[in-house]
């Protein structure tokens, strides 16, 4: 059965995921009232406990304790030494950026950052699929098949039995972090995440100062830039060098409804959390009307591209207090990538998972005082750690590649979502392995990658079969389970 005749099994990948999403057996909809005297805050669409976009209903809004009192400002930095960042704009694509052309102005500030010479590339390409393994990758400047921080392998015993549930590896213990290095360097390495998954599963490693948002955080809020300056006012030394590592999550689901502010083109009403619930279960089923279908991927993109604004917004806030604060006097460094991009209904898919483009194409930028280099594309965006490190790209340069290891705990899913693959690109052309089958994409003329091609004896196959040698290799790694990044991975949707 080819790639692409997996349609009906693309469909079902997607219910099991929203299964998947179905985590703590809460409920979150109640019909949507406001309580009495409370201003109405938008709806929030997601796997907030109760299943696929359910909504959490409108009421007053509180920010969490710890932002309720706004930390002072900051005092002077007098670094002695380039300040040297990471922001990582969680779940955000390529082709949804205004920095790299999209009609909706999602990324005004990566556009701002660009006209003042931050070089900039929109076919970059993760190392993972999913936060974990590419995190780990930009921490480490290691492949993923190399650092080993993925989902497990699924494993069955002789009578076909699941012998494991969900197994997470951590980032292996041999592996050194960046973190390590800049805190070895002198550096106070600080790590601000919007994403919990970021404090465990040895991703820690080497940060002095750790701060992650609490899961019962209302998405509402943008937590980094509050928590920054807490942060910078009561646990950074303000004479010492500065490493910090910042995430942001709002285009991740559950997603805010858009403000109608902006002057989007936006649908009008926003679906009611009951059509717009019912119209997707219908679509997973495949029973939804054919001429239905568009404008609930209208809906998925109004609430996706808001979170991808939200998340510059932040950015913004965040890059400008570290600036008007003197913490660039001294220098600067900055990477600025995603850890992957969000499938909006394209082969059947939502969420993030697999080496489609979508989920695989990043945007990313190097902003510096000094030398920028000229990027390659496509590019490999773990080029983000040599950059962040060294001031330079690294020689010689890492494969473009991404891994994707399946969930294990989505055990019961259907075609290519299924099993382990892999993607490698040379210029315009994609070589994919999956399940066993290699294949190859000319991008320039199949953009939305509908026809691949047997991969035959293509000069670059033993490339990508060294890959996938590497991904076999990790099948009977051992070890345990840690509970805390199960937790995580619960706040995140990924445990049924």
């Amino acid at each position: 059965m080819g790639w692409f005749d997996l349609h009906a099994c693309l469909r079902l990948s997607a219910v099991l995921l929203c299964m998947a999403a179905c985590q703590d057996g809460g409920t979150c909809n109640r019909g949507g009232t406001e309580q009495p005297g409370a201003a109405a805050e938008p709806e929030v669409f997601g796997n907030m406990g109760g299943g696929i976009y359910e909504v959490i209903p409108r009421g007053p809004f509180h920010l969490d304790e710890a932002l309720k009192n706004q930390a002072p400002e900051p005092a002077t930095a007098t670094p002695k030494g380039p300040t040297v960042v990471l922001a990582v704009l969680d779940t955000v694509r390529a082709d949804h950026t205004s920095l790299c052309g999209y009609p909706r102005k999602t990324t005004p500030y990566l556009e701002s950052l660009k006209e003042r010479g931050a070089v900039h590339s929109c076919r970059a390409y993760t190392p993972g699929d999913w936060s974990l393994p590419t995190h780990a990758s930009y921490f480490t400047g290691v492949s993923v098949a190399r650092h080993g921080a993925h989902y497990a392998h699924d494993a069955k015993d002789e009578s076909g039995e699941r012998i494991r549930s969900l197994y997470v590896y951590p980032l292996r213990e041999d592996v050194r972090t960046l973190a390590e290095d800049m805190r070895d360097r002198g550096y106070q390495t600080v790590l601000v995440s919007d994403n919990g998954l970021l404090g465990e599963a040895g991703l820690q490693r080497g940060f002095s100062v750790i701060a992650t948002r609490p899961r019962k955080h209302d998405p509402r809020a943008d937590w980094v830039p509050p928590t920054l300056q807490r942060v910078l006012a009561q646990d950074v030394d303000p004479s010492k060098p500065l490493f910090l590592v910042l995430n942001y999550l709002q285009a991740h689901d559950p997603w805010v409804a858009p403000d109608r502010k902006l002057g989007w083109d936006l649908l009008e009403p926003q679906m009611v959390p009951a059509d717009f619930k019912t119209g997707f279960s219908l679509y997973l089923r495949n029973s939804l009307d054919p001429g239905d279908e568009g404008r609930l991927r209208r809906q998925l993109t109004d609430l996706y591209d808001y979170g991808v604004y939200r998340e510059d917004q932040a950015l913004q806030r965040s890059l400008s207090m570290l600036e008007r604060t003197g913490w660039f006097r001294a220098g600067y460094r900055i990477g600025i990538t995603a850890d992957h991009g969000e499938m909006l209904m394209e082969h059947g898919m939502w969420r993030h998972l697999f080496v489609y483009e979508g989920n695989a194409r990043v945007p990313f930028l190097y902003w510096t005082d000094g030398d920028s280099p000229a990027l390659p594309e496509p590019l490999p965006a773990i080029a983000v750690h040599s950059l962040l490190r060294n001031g330079r790209l690294p020689d010689p340069m890492p494969a473009v590649e991404l891994v994707a290891i399946p969930n294990p705990d989505a055990g019961r899913r259907k075609g290519p979502g299924s099993m382990p693959a892999a993607a490698m690109w040379f210029g315009d052309e994609k070589l994919v392995w999956i399940g066993g089958t290699y294949m190859r994409i000319d991008l320039a003329a199949d953009p939305d990658e509908l026809a691949p091609k047997p991969l035959g004896h293509h000069p670059k196959r033993a490339e990508l079969e060294a890959l996938v040698a590497a991904i076999e290799a990790g099948k009977n790694r051992r070890g345990e389970v840690d509970p805390a990044v199960v937790e995580q991975l619960r706040a995140l949707g990924y445990v049924e």
